[in-house]
């Protein structure tokens, strides 16, 4: 079930810089659509093969990790609404992965 809660994050970052109008930024544009289809593929990926191996779960937590520090690092966090819809999604993104990184380490092998 987290696997298409994570895709639907993953499409929103796709879809955020044409429906929050920020695609005059560059890269705040480019970083939101190549995060997004990481975890949109990953997840939905994992979701639709139900594929027991973890890389989709790192995939998806490294990309939220990325989307939270790609704005400091290209430049765009003033563009305040690029920032905050591509840092909100990627810690929502990151944590979803971290949580079922973690609950696959409960289940028995």
């Amino acid at each position: 079930m987290l696997y298409w809660i994570n895709t639907i994050v993953g499409v929103g970052l796709i879809a955020a810089p044409f429906a929050l109008n920020f695609t005059d930024n560059t890269n705040a544009t480019v970083s939101s659509i190549v995060l997004g289809l990481i975890v949109a593929l990953a997840s939905a990926y994992k979701a639709l093969t139900r594929d027991t191996q973890l890389w989709e779960d790192w995939a998806d937590a490294v990309a939220g990790v990325a989307a939270v520090l790609l704005p400091i690092i290209f430049g765009f966090g003033t563009a305040t609404l690029a920032f905050w819809s591509i840092v909100a999604l990627g810690v929502i993104a990151a944590a979803l992965a971290s949580y079922q990184l973690y609950e696959s380490r409960l289940q028995p092998q």
